[in-house]
């Protein structure tokens, strides 16, 4: 998994310091990432559209080989393998951007260590030890986590420093002085300033807000119980990026879901055999409503950029399944599935005349 975060972490840096603007380095490689893995993607739209084409293929097949389970199976593989069905491509896209999510998380909470390249041990510990003095002489520009770890007399420590680190990297940002400051505890070891790393330091501010600060739900209690002391304008904007998550990821499955049934042939009786599949097409109908509010409430935990990247990460799905159904999936159906499945439809047609 680190080499991955390695990875992304490059191309971040690369792309931010192309752009200078860390929010659009963030929309910018989730573009990258999604045109990466559309090919999986588009290979699993077709393969649920023949999944659809065949079904009455398979429906005759279930009924000829009811008794019969050996043959059953090998008929069904038998049509997946004509149709270049994969039944276990429609997983395939989720368990990929499932690491590539974890690997991002890391790159984002950790931006010192991915971004900038820090990773040496050594180089790690000059930075901690400056930050320790430096900070517990300028309190009053730390954020709001790191005053209390400093006001209840703890300091940073290498098994925690990965925990503080992008509040680091914001404050090397913008307290330009902490580049250059050499503490005492620096200067008993040997140890030289921040700024003797030769950090590219990063800029998390976009469209006014902070990136790197993590949406607070509770203060969203606070407000619902009146009280308003402590929130700012600032915490109010945070609050868009898990509405923004919530709310995309709805209208993108909704959306995919609706040409999807669009497509089907509403009037096909169910046979028994698939009563089964049709509750299962419930459950999803509620996975509907259910994975928004988890993508909402997951953003509450993550840094904003996090939230930024499922947002552009939907809206960018949104896009490829409107464009994959106007002039993908058209050719699909007037191009495939002659033969068997045309026999298939006659034959329902003629048991209707008679």
């Amino acid at each position: 998994m680190e080499y991955i975060e390695i990875f992304f972490g490059t191309v971040l840096r690369l792309l931010y310091s192309i752009i200078g603007n860390y929010g659009v380095s963030i929309v910018l490689f989730t573009l990258l990432v999604k045109l990466a893995i559309f090919p999986l993607d588009l290979k699993q739209r077709k393969s649920a559209a023949r999944m659809q084409k065949v079904q009455p293929i398979l429906n005759q097949i279930q009924k000829k080989y009811a008794n019969d389970k050996d043959k059953l199976n090998k008929e069904i593989a038998k049509v997946y393998s004509e149709y270049k069905i994969s039944p276990m491509s429609g997983c395939l896209p989720m368990l990929i951007q499932l690491p590539i999510i974890f690997a991002l998380y890391w790159v984002i909470r950790q931006p010192i260590t991915y971004m900038m390249g820090v990773r040496d041990v050594a180089d790690q510990a000059l930075i901690i030890v400056n930050f320790n003095d430096w900070a517990v002489l300028n309190q009053g520009e730390l954020t709001q986590g790191l005053k209390k770890l400093y006001e209840s007399g703890q300091k940073i420590t290498g098994n925690t420093y990965s925990m503080y680190e992008i509040q680091i990297a914001q404050l090397i940002h913008h307290s330009k002085d902490l580049l250059g400051f050499v503490g005492e505890t620096a200067k008993a070891n040997g140890l030289g300033a921040i700024e003797s790393l030769n950090l590219n330091t990063v800029d998390f501010t976009f469209l006014g807000l902070n990136l790197a600060d993590t949406p607070s739900m509770g203060k969203i209690g606070s407000l619902l119980m009146g009280n308003f002391a402590g929130l700012t304008w600032h915490d109010a904007a945070l609050w868009l990026i898990p509405l923004g998550s919530g709310l995309s990821s709805w209208v993108a499955t909704k959306i995919s879901q609706g040409m999807t049934t669009d497509k089907q042939d509403k009037n096909r009786v169910i046979p028994e055999s698939e009563k089964v599949k049709d509750d299962k097409a419930s459950s999803m109908k509620s996975m509907t409503v259910m994975m928004p509010l988890i993508s909402a409430w997951f953003t509450f935990s993550f840094p904003a950029a996090l939230g930024l990247y499922w947002i552009i990460s939907n809206l960018i799905q949104l896009i490829q399944t409107v464009v994959v159904n106007k002039y993908v999936m058209p050719k699909l159906e007037n191009d495939s599935f002659k033969g068997e499945y045309i026999d298939v439809k006659e034959n329902r047609k003629k048991r209707k005349k008679h």
